[in-house]
């Protein structure tokens, strides 16, 4: 686990240090050492180690259309997958255990009463908040993201004309 060594060294920079670095470390800390941080982290591990390889193979230059259409789909495909609660689960569950190892408190963050610039989610537990206002949101504004960068502009031309050349 990665973050208890970035933990050890803000806390050693608060102790020794003083001015600005003090306060950027100890603001640091603050913000690291909280549930929402490790499950935001949880998640992008979960999103990014499934799109790295793949970002990779979208690289190589021998890869035609066709393949990488049918690779960005298939990417979509188990996005789309990962809504199942067995998904969130298992990811609530790893970061409900950093947070232990840390002694994170697990809870729902203070919600105002009066929202105006998004959904104002009261949920009875902080598994159905993070759930729906960090996993599902992310989730979402990925795939949104991934279609309309591959899917909503593509040409059928373009598609038709890689399939007459014989690569």
């Amino acid at each position: 686990m990665l973050i208890i060594p970035i933990v050890q060294f803000l806390e050693d920079m608060t102790v020794n240090t003083d001015g600005n670095i003090l306060s950027k470390c100890n603001g640091l800390l603050h913000s690291i050492l909280t549930f929402e941080f490790i499950f935001a982290l949880e998640v992008a591990v979960e999103i990014l180690s499934l799109t790295l390889p793949i970002s990779r193979k979208l690289q190589d230059p021998g890869l035609d259309l066709t393949k990488c259409i049918e690779i960005i789909q298939t990417v979509l495909d188990v996005l789309k997958n990962k809504r199942q609660n067995a998904t969130f689960n298992n990811i609530f569950n790893r970061a409900a255990s950093k947070a232990e190892n840390l002694n994170i408190e697990v809870k729902t963050p203070q919600i105002c009463k009066r929202q105006i610039n998004r959904s104002n989610n009261i949920t009875s537990s902080p598994e159905e908040y993070f759930k729906i206002t960090v996993y599902f949101t992310v989730l979402d504004n990925f795939i949104t993201s991934i279609q309309s960068m591959f899917f909503d502009n593509q040409n059928p031309i373009l598609f038709k004309i890689q399939q007459l050349i014989p690569y």
